[in-house]
């Protein structure tokens, strides 16, 4: 078919700590259309394992030497698989982009406590995480550069839907990143940007707690390299001075900082 392009690729993973061990076949492939000079779709499709490491495998065996009759499964690696789908359009000086994934994690190593000892377990349940992320850059030939992005994402246990309760607390239910930079005519010796971001909420892994708020702020950057080796760079952050919290375990709770000035030199030997 024209136009297409095929990537493909098999990885082939073997450990073993102690009595536990792993082994798996992870195949990728890709695949990318070019539908027209200007517009491309992709996909994708991947699997991986996360291995027990010496954390959680040491962390078992000292429980196991303090607690002789216990009794613990070996630990299996972590199963994920992944896929992914981009339609990319590309113009002149604008790229944008529209990606939809799944991903779909088992065997995933938990901690829990066992007769006030901390150990990992390999959990039965199988994770999904599925969402949406939107893309658009531009760049004028007058030295304008802008970005905005938009991702929504949710992971649930077992089936997937959006009505689940999700199982991760104080992850943005939605989220808007908007930037603006400008080249002062000068080979990017002195550029200025202005970025935004705002989150919609967090997510709460309890039906009980009520959805945090999110937040809305405003950064200023600006750089002006003063010779090939020095360079200056002034900051300020939450320029609107929102007050706002991040939440922790689904509970308001962190303060973030008020507005703030930043003044730095930069020296490359």
């Amino acid at each position: 078919m024209k136009g297409l392009l095929l990537t493909a690729g098999v990885r082939n993973d073997y450990g073993q700590a102690g009595t536990n061990s792993y082994n798996q076949v992870s195949p990728r492939v890709g695949l990318v259309q070019k539908l027209n000079k200007n517009i491309s779709l992709k996909l994708l499709y991947s699997t991986a394992l996360r291995a027990p490491g010496l954390k959680e495998v040491q962390l078992n065996n000292e429980t196991l030497s303090r607690e002789p009759d216990l009794r613990l499964k070996d630990l299996k690696a972590e199963k994920i698989n992944s896929f992914e789908t981009a339609l990319i359009i590309q113009k002149r000086n604008i790229l944008s982009s529209i990606t939809v994934f799944h991903n779909t994690t088992s065997n995933t190593l938990d901690g829990t406590r066992v007769l006030d000892n901390n150990i990992f377990i390999n959990s039965d349940s199988i994770y999904n995480a599925a969402g949406i992320e939107l893309e658009f850059k531009y760049a004028t030939k007058y030295g304008v550069k802008g970005f905005a992005n938009y991702a929504f994402a949710l992971v649930t246990e077992n089936k997937w839907s959006l009505n689940a309760v999700p199982i991760q607390s104080d992850v943005p239910s939605q989220k808007v990143n908007l930037g603006i930079l400008y080249d002062w005519n000068t080979q990017n010796k002195l550029t200025t940007a202005l970025v935004t971001r705002w989150v919609k909420g967090f997510r709460v892994a309890n039906n009980l707690l009520p959805n945090p708020e999110g937040f809305f702020l405003i950064d200023f950057n600006s750089k002006y390299q003063i010779t090939t080796k020095l360079g200056c760079e002034f900051q300020v952050r939450n320029i609107l001075n929102n007050q706002f919290k991040l939440p922790k375990d689904g509970i308001i709770d962190i303060p973030m900082p008020d507005r703030t000035f930043n003044f730095s030199l930069n020296f490359n030997l």
